[in-house]
């Protein structure tokens, strides 16, 4: 059987596409939002959560200092939104006046407005992974807007998250969607 050898430093992509999120974090006065889509449920009980943040983006300085964090997955509509908040940087622009905010139930760390959901997290603890730290939160709220079945605990079919293939290349279940530049 022939094989396609990937560089290890691409590696990673034989493990995408992955679920497009945006964390959100509050500390000191100041709010950021920052797409991340290496993010993933960790243990059903207690409820955790694993994200792994680059060791230098602001974010995780906010999450350090206040110990919460959001995380909000988007649809297709929030790629335009995803694709801007990943080009700027928290210490430069103010990305919760771009984005909006909306206020949390147990966390001083916003949700999304127009996000599908909105997972509140508590910082459990932190672990470094090379250039990026894991980050485990314990999950403290839940709660979604749309496209979400109560019933089931799912994404209705046809109506749901997005998922980041690579660069500016995302997937909707069934197809992908291409958005600016390659």
């Amino acid at each position: 059987m022939n094989s396609i050898r990937v560089p290890l430093r691409r590696a990673y992509r034989l493990l995408h596409p992955k679920l497009v999120t945006v964390i959100g974090a509050s500390a000191h006065g100041e709010t950021n939002f920052m797409p991340a889509s290496w993010v993933m449920p960790a243990s059903f009980d207690p409820p955790l959560l694993v994200a792994a943040v680059g060791e230098e983006r602001y974010t995780l300085g906010l999450i350090l200092d206040s110990g919460e964090m959001t995380v909000n997955p988007v649809g297709p509509d929030l790629i335009p939104l995803v694709e801007e908040l990943g080009s700027l940087s928290g210490r430069e622009a103010d990305k919760a006046s771009l984005a909006g905010t909306l206020a949390a139930e147990k966390v001083s760390a916003p949700c999304l407005p127009g996000a599908l959901a909105c997972i509140e997290a508590r910082l459990r603890s932190t672990h470094p992974a090379g250039d990026h730290v894991l980050v485990v939160a314990e999950v403290v709220a839940a709660r979604a807007w749309r496209c979400f079945d109560a019933e089931t605990h799912a994404y209705r079919e046809g109506c749901g998250p997005v998922y980041h293939v690579g660069g500016h290349t995302y997937m909707e279940p069934g197809r992908y969607v291409e958005w600016g530049r390659r």
